[in-house]
């Protein structure tokens, strides 16, 4: 009698174990992605507070206080720390258009942020992040083969108005 239940533990084991380490999985994954989009969120917000605090009229003792991509892209990398920022698109809009780079590109952009044309007091400044998240799941099963089962985007943006 017992050397028929002897199994049994095992095959228990098995299939309750899979479901709890994929449920683990997701738990921790989504984690990640949350701590992600707040970093993002927080780089997005102070980006745009920081460019709307050097407004039109932002002068002391005679010194521009002209703000540049590539100081936003850095403002933006020092905050968004735990992000690869290798694959982080960043756009900067105004009311004369938009501009969109990628991070390690924008770092380098010394062009005027906003531009001098929309660099008024009232004047919206938006700042957006698109970041892709790889996805680790895919290991377990196949992607289907019309779609990109890799990963998913996280956005993040914040838009300001130049205050003086």
């Amino acid at each position: 009698m017992r050397n028929r239940r002897r199994g049994s533990t095992l095959l228990e084991f098995t299939l309750t174990g899979i479901p709890l380490l994929f449920m683990s999985l997701s738990v921790v994954e989504c984690s990640l992605a949350m701590f992600e989009y707040d970093s993002m969120a927080t780089a997005a917000t102070v980006a745009a507070r920081y460019t709307a605090s050097h407004g039109a009229t932002c002068a002391l003792g005679g010194n521009s206080c002209t703000v540049r991509i590539e100081d936003i892209a850095n403002l933006i990398a020092n905050n968004a720390w735990i992000i690869n920022t290798g694959n982080m698109t960043v756009t900067f809009t105004d009311t004369s258009g938009s501009t969109s780079c990628t991070l390690s590109t924008c770092q380098t952009n010394a062009a005027q942020f906003p531009a001098s044309t929309a660099n008024g007091v009232g004047s919206p400044i938006t700042i957006n992040l698109v970041h892709k998240i790889t996805n680790p799941m895919p290991m377990f099963w196949p992607p289907k083969l019309d779609a990109d089962d890799t990963g998913y985007n996280l956005s993040a943006n914040s838009t300001q108005v130049i205050q003086f």
